[in-house]
């Protein structure tokens, strides 16, 4: 018996450090990906501020079985059995920004944004995750950037392929 009672001591304190250190730990990650599109500013901005254009070039949209319903600001489909939507919460002049929320999950807000580096368009994606106060939140959102990035980098390659055949 006594062996257990400390055993369980080992483990409670365990948790209590780590809890305490994930405390410390960032709640907002930000993963950023960009991409060089050759084409005309206005032909990438028509592409991301427009809804109807998405499934054009977002991956999970491309999809031939996805069912999604695409209005003028939301984007509404299901990807493994959940549900998920992209809300367009405001477009200005150089992007847009929207929220992707799945159920069970924090929204993540998007800015997609075109600028122009040596004359050339530039996408800069930036997905801001705002993490939760649980501890294996925090320590997952190490590990987000490796997740999440590669999806915006496909997503932006797509769009870079499907800009330059719109753009001929």
């Amino acid at each position: 018996m006594h062996r257990i009672k400390g055993f369980l001591l080992v483990i409670l304190g365990f948790m209590l450090v780590i809890t305490l250190f994930s405390l410390i730990m960032p709640s907002t990650v930000i993963v950023v990906r960009t991409e060089t599109i050759p084409v005309s500013k206005s032909v990438i901005l028509d592409q991301i501020k427009n809804p109807q254009q998405w499934k054009n070039w977002y991956p999970p949209l491309m999809e031939k079985d996805i069912e999604s319903n695409i209005t003028h600001q939301f984007i509404q489909s299901e990807q493994d059995g959940k549900p998920w939507s992209i809300h367009f919460d405001e477009q200005y002049e150089h992007g847009v920004r929207t929220s992707f929320t799945r159920k069970g999950e924090q929204p993540v807000i998007n800015d997609i944004t075109v600028f122009e580096v040596d004359g050339i368009p530039q996408v800069e994606w930036k997905a801001i995750h705002q993490l939760r106060w649980y501890p294996w939140e925090k320590f997952g959102g190490i590990f987000l950037d490796d997740l999440s990035g590669p999806g915006y980098a496909l997503a932006l390659t797509k769009l870079k392929d499907y800009a330059q055949q719109a753009d001929k």
